[in-house]
């Protein structure tokens, strides 16, 4: 596990930190800030808003501290996490990642379903409309790291995210980590609701929003240095020029951690962005061999833990996968194929395969076909 340390805070001061951090604006800044000023923040949360606004909190967020919205507030989230099973790390508690501290802005409590957090670990992210090839790299990367002893970290999202997390699954080895852009309940996009509901179960969900939290925009830039700190590495499959996933490159960057970049055909514009990694220093990743040679872990000398017995797979979610699935066999049929037999729009048709693939339920084959997955 990743730096823990003892458990330092009394009960009431724990209590006081995960009420004041579920109420908009309060920072950790301001937390330390409140604390050096009252001496804990139990006291700090039992003081009137003039009090509160001469510590350093915003005129506005003081009245709603000092009108009680912070203990319902942190009440209600403990309550909500008592219920699921989750746990709420606060910083300095046995369990918190002290690469948290280092981020900008650092979070004061985090909230997590499943396993505590693996480590070595690796992050992988990109493009959420990602194309086959940057689909296909994504999960069997995913896939090699986990059987290697390498956990996958990465943000839930559509595209490669899914990909990555879903290949870590299959291989049943170190397990996969999403850190999400909203509360640890909510299960975004819809689409990954399966997938999420498995990796709470197989590996871990974390977010520093409170729970009941809906995604916001303004949420998973945010989220993106979590992922870099719970990495040793950033590994970043198809992106853009402008994508999201080179802000997640940055801070690992900025925390020092290698950065590798996997190469695709020049021109394509999902390749601007990690071309220009390769060409500002990035190291190339060709396979989870680069991953462990930057994370400094000789051949071999992982072990992955031992293989899970296969569990069974229920039937997909969405009625258009369902169908698709019937109409899949062991010899590969072209998506070109299956929208004709099926009926199914375009878009429709794309998102039933790439449910049936991140379930596990169906392979792509090069070409874009598609075969029902072994055992199903």
């Amino acid at each position: 596990m990743i730096g823990e340390r003892p458990p330092v805070l009394p009960s009431g001061e724990r209590l006081a930190a995960v009420a004041l951090w579920c109420v908009p604006g309060v920072t950790r800044q301001r937390l330390e800030a409140l604390r050096e000023r009252f001496g804990t923040l139990a006291e700090a949360l039992s003081q009137p808003a003039a009090a509160l606004a001469a510590a350093g909190l915003p005129e506005a967020v003081a009245a709603r501290v000092a009108g009680g919205e912070a203990a319902a507030a942190g009440e209600r989230a403990l309550g909500q996490c008592e219920r699921m099973g989750a746990r709420v790390l606060v910083a300095g508690e046995l369990g918190w990642p002290e690469a948290f501290d280092r981020v900008p802005s650092p979070p004061m409590a985090v909230f997590a379903v499943g396993r505590p957090f693996p480590w070595p670990a690796a992050a992988i992210v990109g493009a959420r409309r990602a194309d086959a090839y940057g689909l296909e790299r994504s999960r069997r990367l995913g896939g090699e790291l986990a059987s290697r002893g390498v956990a996958v970290i990465s943000g839930g999202a559509l595209g490669v995210d899914g990909a990555a997390h879903a290949g870590a699954l299959e291989a049943r080895g170190a397990g996969t980590v999403a850190v999400l852009g909203c509360g640890v309940d909510v299960r975004y996009p819809p689409e990954h609701a399966r997938l999420l509901d498995r990796i709470a179960a197989e590996g871990t969900l974390v977010s520093e929003l409170p729970p009941g939290t809906e995604p916001l925009a303004i949420h998973f830039p945010r989220r993106n240095r979590l992922i870099a700190a719970l990495a040793g590495a950033v590994v970043v499959v198809r992106a853009a020029a402008r994508s999201g996933a080179l802000e997640t490159a940055r801070r690992g960057e900025a925390l020092g951690l290698p950065l590798l970049s996997v190469p695709g055909p020049a021109g394509d514009p999902l390749s601007a962005g990690t071309l220009g990694l390769l060409r500002q220093g990035a190291l190339l990743c060709e396979g989870a061999e680069d991953v462990l040679a930057a994370l400094a872990v000789p051949r071999g000398s992982v072990a992955a833990p031992a293989p899970r017995a296969p569990e069974p797979r229920g039937p997909p979610a969405s009625p258009a996968a369902r169908a698709l699935l019937g109409l899949l066999g062991a010899v590969p049929a072209s998506a070109d194929d299956l929208g004709r037999v099926s009926g199914l729009p375009a878009s429709e048709l794309s998102a039933a395969l790439a449910l049936l693939e991140l379930d596990g339920l169906a392979i792509r084959r090069p070409g874009n076909f598609f075969e029902k997955a072994a055992g199903i």
